[in-house]
């Protein structure tokens, strides 16, 4: 049995006003997770996750047992939940025993187009799993992103997060 995760991110989520989600996201996330969410990714080890940049969720992904490297193209701005290795999509196939590992996307920036980075680590990546943190069609990745997961993968596991 998993003991229950640390998850300070939740409970001020839930006591905090909205007007203090802004300073919330710089300290933590963008989103917020949950323990199913974590557990539920946490079953797809290794992972890889790719634009993590304060580490929050790989710092829970870790906690839960999961075996995780983050990376990120800014890896100065404080704070850091974990270590977040500097890394882009073009890292995903630079390094060899990264592309064995599922690829984590956690609230990709919404983008058009090739300069989607959740699309281009689709195109860097040569794994089988990806475990996809957004909006469906919303304001995560691009259009193209969400056709290619429609086109190339199927729907293991949804969970929603608060």
């Amino acid at each position: 049995m998993i003991p229950p995760l640390i998850n300070p991110y939740l409970e001020l989520a839930a006591q905090s006003p909205p007007a203090a989600r802004k300073q919330l996201i710089w300290a933590f996330s963008w989103a917020i997770p949950s323990s199913e969410a974590i557990q539920t990714i946490r079953s797809f080890s290794p992972l890889v996750e790719l634009g993590a940049g304060t580490g929050y969720w790989g710092w829970l992904i870790r906690q839960a047992g999961a075996d995780i490297v983050c990376l990120d193209s800014n890896t100065e701005a404080p704070p850091h939940w974990s270590v977040v290795e500097r890394g882009t999509p073009e890292s995903l196939s630079a390094l060899p025993d990264l592309s064995r590992r599922t690829l984590l996307l956690v609230w990709p920036p919404l983008a058009d187009g090739a300069s989607c980075m959740a699309l281009e680590a689709l195109s860097h990546w040569q794994g089988t799993h990806l475990a996809y943190v957004g909006e469906w069609r919303g304001r995560t990745a691009s259009p193209e992103f969400h056709d290619r997961l429609e086109s190339e993968f199927d729907l293991l596991a949804e969970v929603p997060i608060p």
